[in-house]
């Protein structure tokens, strides 16, 4: 057999079983690390929720006084294709 076609039959090695449950070598690399993924986890869930409850309570207790409201508009009185002729300045429906 040639030595560079050893290396394609190599056995896939994986940390999870045939019918893709963790394997027992997996739940060892990962133990170490669980306490520490679920205090940050929950830490930044804390930090998402805090800010989600400030940003409702901050804009439900604003009344909006403060912030000037204008006038309506005064409309004329708007008719069929005359209207039209006279927003497009001094030309005509037509374009003339």
């Amino acid at each position: 057999m040639h030595p560079s076609l050893k290396l394609l039959v190599l056995p896939r090695s994986t940390y999870y079983e045939q019918d893709q449950r963790q394997g027992a070598s997996l739940i060892r690399a990962r133990k170490p690390f669980l306490v520490k993924n679920l205090v940050t986890g929950l830490a930044m869930l804390g930090l998402t929720a805090s800010i989600y409850v400030y940003t409702i309570k901050a804009v439900a207790q604003d009344e909006f006084e403060d912030v000037p409201i204008p006038d309506a508009p005064v409309q004329g009185p708007t008719t069929g294709a005359g209207a039209a002729g006279r927003a497009g300045g001094s030309r005509d429906s037509r374009g003339e």
